[in-house]
């Protein structure tokens, strides 16, 4: 209010001046009723102003005394706040010394807890020993009652096997001999080996009979003869067969062994002998009859013949045969 007093006097004082100033320049009447409604006018318009000033200088100061207001509020605030922050920051500190307490006390238990972790593991490795050591002699235990228990069990089935084939050997009757006369017919072939331009070199035909005994059930021996076709011409041998039956099964292997002369037909000077080992499997097909297939080596020479001083010829030849035992 006083700054609005001390605008009003300085305001009528400048108009108080300005007649002053008019007067003394001499003014006429006239003109200084133009002016004088000019001041009145411009007085009026500042008046104008003065009170929208009077009224914005009001709000203003309404709003100084609200935003006073709100000052002196946010200071008791701020007040409260700052004792707030006092007391907080003496609990701050407390609570960091606690937790400087809670940290020592931290560090001495890792410590500890450290150490007892290193027993814990030195007492694991130890538990682990014991029972690798423990499994361990479970295991010889259990292989020692297993074998202990095979063992006894080979030893009852060996003497219950023993006692068995005691019993069965006793019990056995005695097989009669298997002797006898045997009548074999085969049926042969094979070719030569080595040079086959020449005569009774390259291939033969052949058809035998053998009549032989049967001395055991391995051995046999008997006479053979018969007639083998050449690409020379035909020879009749005449030879001692020796067989040897290796083991009988379904299909017994035996061994062959002949040998004897040969005549030739168209020049018997020309004749000479051979030898023919072979090897071969025999099939009962029932009591009195069985099969023969055998394979083996021809070898057959002449001392006196030709002027080239006889022939040396040797065959692979193949025999299928069928044997007729007697009563």
């Amino acid at each position: 209010m006083k700054n609005l007093n001390y605008s009003r006097l300085i305001t009528e004082l400048l108009l108080l001046a300005l007649v002053i100033i008019l007067a003394l320049r001499g003014c006429d009447a006239g003109e200084l009723k133009e002016r004088m409604k000019l001041l009145n006018e411009n007085q009026a318009m500042i008046a104008s102003e003065r009170d929208s000033i009077m009224r914005l200088l009001n709000l203003k100061s309404f709003q100084y005394d609200t935003l006073y207001a709100k000052y002196d509020n946010l200071s008791d605030e701020v007040k409260k706040m700052t004792d707030q922050n006092i007391s907080l920051s003496a609990r701050y500190f407390q609570r960091g010394e606690q937790i400087k307490k809670a940290n020592s006390d931290y560090e001495a238990l890792s410590r500890k807890l450290a150490t007892l972790n290193t027993v814990n593991d030195s007492l694991q490795k130890e538990i682990s020993l014991m029972l690798q050591r423990f499994a361990l002699c479970e295991d010889q235990k259990y292989a020692s009652d297993s074998i202990n228990s095979e063992l006894a069990q080979s030893l009852q089935q060996q003497r219950e096997k023993i006692l068995a084939d005691s019993i069965a050997e006793a019990n056995k009757p005695i097989p009669p001999k298997e002797s006898g006369f045997i009548s074999i017919t085969e049926l042969g072939g094979g070719f030569g080996l080595a040079n086959t331009a020449v005569d009774y070199s390259k291939y033969l035909l052949s058809v035998n009979t053998i009549a032989a005994y049967r001395i055991n059930n391995r051995f046999l021996t008997g006479f053979g003869t018969g007639l083998s076709f050449y690409n020379g011409g035909p020879m009749v041998p005449l030879y001692l067969d020796f067989r040897y039956v290796l083991a009988e099964r379904k299909y017994s292997p035996f061994l062959v062994a002949d040998g004897g002369f040969l005549f030739v037909l168209k020049d018997f000077s020309s004749s000479g002998f051979f030898i023919n080992p072979a090897i071969g499997a025999s099939r009962n097909l029932n009591e009195k009859t069985s099969l023969h297939l055998s394979t083996g080596l021809l070898m057959q020479a002449s001392p006196a013949g030709p002027p080239s001083g006889g022939y040396r010829r040797s065959f692979i030849n193949f025999k299928a045969g069928i044997s007729f035992r007697g009563k």
